[in-house]
C-alpha cells in the first residue's frame, strides 16, 4: 500500500515537471535516451537487440515530432523515457 502511493506520486510529481519543461530540454532528454539504447543494442544481439532498436526508433520518432513542433504528449515522452530505462527481460 505504501509503496503504491509513493508510485502515484512520483507518477505525479513527474507529470508536473514535464509540463514545467521547455521542449528543447525534453528533446535533450530523449536524444540522451536515443543514445544510451544505441549503445546497449550494439552491445547485444538477437530479440533484445531488436527490442532496444525499436525503442531507440520510437524515442527518434518523439525528438522528429519536437524538432517540427508538433504537440507530443508529455505523457507519452515520460513514457519512452521509463521504458528505456527498464531492464531486458
Amino acid at each position: 500500500m505504501k509503496t503504491t502511493i509513493i508510485s502515484a506520486a512520483t507518477l505525479i510529481l513527474m507529470s508536473q515537471l514535464a509540463f514545467a519543461r521547455s521542449p528543447n530540454a525534453r528533446v535533450g532528454d530523449l536524444k540522451a535516451t536515443s543514445d544510451k539504447l544505441a549503445r546497449a543494442a550494439s552491445q547485444t544481439k538477437g530479440g533484445a537487440q531488436h527490442r532496444l532498436l525499436q525503442e531507440r526508433e520510437h524515442v527518434n520518432g518523439l525528438i522528429d515530432s519536437l524538432e517540427r513542433g508538433q504537440h507530443v504528449d508529455p505523457a507519452e515522452i515520460d513514457r519512452a523515457l521509463q521504458r528505456a530505462e527498464q531492464p531486458l527481460p
